[in-house]
């Protein structure tokens, strides 16, 4: 969790091996994988072409399908006016063949997507629902979208709340990232000098990660 250098390496050297030894029932959720790294790092034409790759490989070995890559991208994109309605038919989709953890992951993305467009109110209830799932893919996320939702939609006491728990997540991660994202956490329920400082802070780390989207919206905020 937080560490996208390692999430970028492996999913780069499973893809690879993947496609050296033509694993064809493992290379759909290799790409899939890979996808998510692609979206977060802002590089949405390269995550489309590996969601159509692997969409196309689903088809012919007649595998289930993948969808959480796309329902990130269209968080994230937050263009296609029906992402909200995909984003909850994925989601049941996904809970049909088992998916436990594909309602937490709605909720999280539901989050992404209201936050993006300014809607804050229903991003602080999306991302309370999602931070009720200890899934560690959830959560922390989950959490960062929390605070930021309560922080500019008016509940501070909620964004506190998160961000203390959001300290526990992504406190031991130490990451530029995770270090990244709590300082601007901090900044969203800070003013003055302090919030200043805490922005700085959080924009030279998240620069040097990978996930430029993040600094993107760091920028935003």
């Amino acid at each position: 969790m937080w560490d996208d250098e390692t999430w970028h390496s492996l999913t780069e050297h499973t893809v690879r091996a993947a496609r050296t030894v033509g694993a064809l029932n493992v290379l759909p959720l290799a790409l899939s994988y890979r996808a998510a790294v692609h979206v977060h790092a802002g590089e949405f034409d390269h995550a489309s072409a590996l969601i159509d790759e692997s969409g196309n490989l689903v088809e012919v070995t007649g595998n289930s399908p993948l969808g959480y890559a796309p329902l990130l991208l269209l968080a994230w994109r937050g263009e296609d006016p029906r992402a909200a309605e995909l984003i909850e038919a994925g989601a049941r989709e996904a809970l049909s063949w088992g998916e436990g953890r594909a309602t937490g992951l709605a909720h999280y993305l539901l989050a992404v997507l209201y936050n993006g467009l300014g809607r804050h109110d229903e991003a602080l209830d999306r991302a309370e629902r999602g931070a009720k799932y200890e899934d560690l893919a959830v959560v922390g996320f989950s959490l960062m979208e929390l605070v930021e939702a309560g922080a500019l939609g008016g509940r501070p006491e909620a964004a506190a709340t998160a961000l203390h728990r959001l300290e526990e997540h992504a406190g031991a991660g130490g990451t530029e990232w995770a270090l990244g994202i709590l300082a601007r956490s901090r900044a969203l329920l800070t003013d003055g000098r302090t919030a200043d400082l805490l922005y700085q802070e959080a924009i030279e780390r998240l620069r040097h990660s990978r996930v430029t989207v993040h600094l993107a919206r760091t920028h935003l905020v």
